[in-house]
């Protein structure tokens, strides 16, 4: 969920599904998607050839909340890697 923040994606290649407040948008090249504060969502790359940006306005500690996540899945110790 958003607490004060907007979160932006932008998709110049391949297919970016997200789904804001229950509802799954996908982000195609050119094409862009924001929630707005307070909404829970989530995004995940369906093909190797995505690529996307991802822009939180404030940015608070965003950064950091991603390299761990990174890490820890890069690891196999992510709590959720074998969730589905």
């Amino acid at each position: 969920m958003t607490r004060n923040y907007s979160p932006t994606w932008y998709a110049p290649t391949g297919r970016l599904p997200v789904i804001v407040d229950g509802t799954e948008t996908i982000v195609n090249p050119g094409d862009s998607m924001t929630a707005p504060p307070h909404v829970v969502h989530e995004f995940w790359s369906e093909t190797a050839d995505t690529e996307f940006d991802h822009e939180i306005r404030p940015p608070l500690r965003h950064w950091a909340m991603f390299e761990l996540w990174h890490n820890l899945e890069t690891a196999g110790t992510h709590p959720l890697a074998h969730a589905a």
